[in-house]
Formats: structure tokens, sequence, C-alpha cells
């Protein structure tokens, strides 16, 4: 039986934001001093030691996706510094395939270049991937496809 380039990609299809698609190469690192409230799914950046929520820095480090908390309490879409076990680190997807929350309303294109939102207009987007270069960073991922209404699959420039 033969199988494109893209089989375990097309089985991928209506995943949610922060996930990591395994069959590709990828990386996920655990970080255990990161901002409380770190939203799962977007775009994240590195200060200070820590992981954070992206908030209109003059020069973020992005850091990578911060990926979905598979412990975590059903309908709870941010990490916590509660001090227990499943809550005591934040894993972020730095390098591979992985989904991320889109801005609503946007029409990626693939190999199109996803911005990470760090705008203050919008602050609801913070983290979130973007078409437009103003005021956003370059996140060094490309889309890739769409999985559900805004999130698409990326990947790291490097991969592509």
């Amino acid at each position: 039986m033969a199988f494109n380039g893209d089989t375990v990609l097309e089985e991928s299809a209506g995943l949610g934001s922060g996930e990591l698609v395994p069959n590709m190469n990828g990386l996920v690192l655990a970080f255990d001093t990161f901002e409380d409230g770190l939203i799962q799914g977007r775009f994240c950046k590195y200060d200070t030691g820590s992981i954070d929520n992206l908030d209109n820095s003059a020069t973020p480090k992005i850091a990578g996706i911060t990926r979905r908390l598979i412990a975590g309490e059903i309908g709870v879409s941010t990490y916590r510094s509660t001090g227990d076990i499943i809550n005591d680190v934040a894993e972020v997807i730095t390098t591979g395939f992985a989904t991320v929350d889109v801005v609503d309303g946007l029409t990626p294109a693939k190999y199109g270049i996803a911005y990470a939102v760090n705008d203050v207009a919008v602050p609801a987007n913070y983290g979130k991937a973007s078409t437009v270069s103003t005021n956003n960073t370059d996140s060094g991922w490309v889309f890739w496809k769409q999985e559900s209404a805004n999130v698409w699959l990326v990947a790291r420039k490097e991969l592509v």
C-alpha cells in the first residue's frame, strides 16, 4: 500500500491548539518557572528565566508554543502555578509540527510566516498566530494547514 508524504498530517484533522504531531520531528521542553495563567496553544516567550505570555514587550524571545496540559482539568486552558505535581511545569513545543490558535478572520496560506501577536490593540489575541507583521513578532514558524476553526498546524521554518 502506497502512502503519500502527508499521510500523518492528513489524519490529524480536527486537533485543538497546543498539540504536537508526534510522528514528525519535534521537541517539547518542560519549564518549572512560568507565568501563572500561561495560555495553552499559543506562542509564548522566554523572559528573565520564565516562560510567559506575550504582552507587548519590545523584543520578545519566542520560546515556542505552549502544549496542551494533558493531565490538567477539563475546560481549563491555562497553566496555573499551584505547586501540585500536575501543574508544576509548563510544556513548550520548541520545534516540529504543532497546532496553534489563529486570530479570528484571517486566512493563512501554506508556508506563510506565522507572526506571534504582540500588539497591545487586542490583548485577548496575545500569542495567537497572525498573518500580519505590523506590531507582531516573527515566530520562526510557518503555516502548514488548517485543522479546525481558528486552529492551524504550523511547522518550524527549518523543517520545511
